[in-house]
């Protein structure tokens, strides 16, 4: 094998001083596929399955780390020599994102909201994934019950955090239990023997209230006519009243008068005996 690489190692410092294209270029590159057929001439999936390379987090990356597939010597020199080595990353980014897809936990929160699909990345954290998986389980248990007394649509449910789709839940199970209770109401308000009684009930109190009425109406008649009599007698004193004083007036005139004439006689006497 340390043949075949230094025989590779000269077909890329050739390529490097004559050129990808040139004539020169042409003739190591196929010298060197010729050498090397299971490294070179392949794409970049395909020798992602023949090497087993994995898209795996590596902690040497920047200051905290990132995702990218690890190669070996060999493997390195036929990518640069091939120009795939970001068409490998990206393709062991792909090969990673449908091995999280393929995960029991995320594979089910999909079925349950497939744009939960459109968060599982590559290069995304696998232990981040499973606890949104789970939290979409949680919401899809709530949408469940939700859906039957709601308009939202589930996508627009999905959007919502658990609180707040348990507080909708709350919400609409209340006005679910008092729609019940108004609906059974309604049910027993007309049953036939409801409505008949109903019928009896109000023929009573109309019977009742038509009692009361005519009570009613009789004390008013009775106060008008009390009212009535009261100013007879009131009018019948006041003539009374009035007759007594005439009466007085001339029984007072006779007797002033009376008083007058035996003043005149007594006078009329004096001056015969004078």
């Amino acid at each position: 094998m340390s043949q075949k690489l230094k025989l590779l190692d000269g077909a890329i410092k050739g390529l490097r001083n004559v050129g990808i294209g040139g004539v020169v270029g042409t003739g190591l590159y196929g010298a060197a596929n010729a050498a090397f057929p299971e490294y070179l001439g392949q794409d970049a999936k395909t020798a992602l399955e023949r090497d087993g390379d994995k898209y795996e987090f590596d902690p040497s990356m920047g200051d905290k780390g990132g995702y990218r597939v690890k190669r070996g010597l060999l493997e390195t020199l036929s990518d640069k020599f091939t120009r795939r080595e970001s068409a490998i990353q990206e393709r062991g980014k792909y090969n990673r994102q449908q091995d999280l897809l393929a995960l029991p936990s995320i594979d089910a929160a999909v079925q349950l909201n497939p744009e939960f699909k459109k968060q599982i990345e590559g290069d995304g954290d696998e232990d981040i994934y499973i606890a949104d998986a789970n939290t979409v389980k949680d919401k899809a248990s709530l949408i469940k019950e939700i859906t039957p007394l709601s308009d939202e649509s589930r996508s627009d449910l999905f959007l919502k955090d658990v609180g707040e789709l348990r507080q909708i839940r709350k919400n609409l199970m209340q006005k679910d239990e008092a729609d019940e209770i108004t609906r059974k109401a309604d049910i027993k308000y007309y049953l036939p023997q409801n409505v008949e009684a109903r019928r009896v009930a109000n023929t009573d109190r109309m019977d009742i209230l038509e009692s009361r009425l005519a009570d009613r109406q009789f004390q008013q008649i009775q106060s008008q006519n009390n009212f009535q009599l009261q100013m007879d007698q009131l009018g019948l004193a006041n003539r009374r009243y009035d007759m007594e004083a005439s009466r007085n007036e001339r029984k007072d005139r006779r007797e002033t008068l009376g008083i007058l004439l035996q003043g005149l006689r007594n006078v009329q006497n004096n001056l015969v005996n004078y």
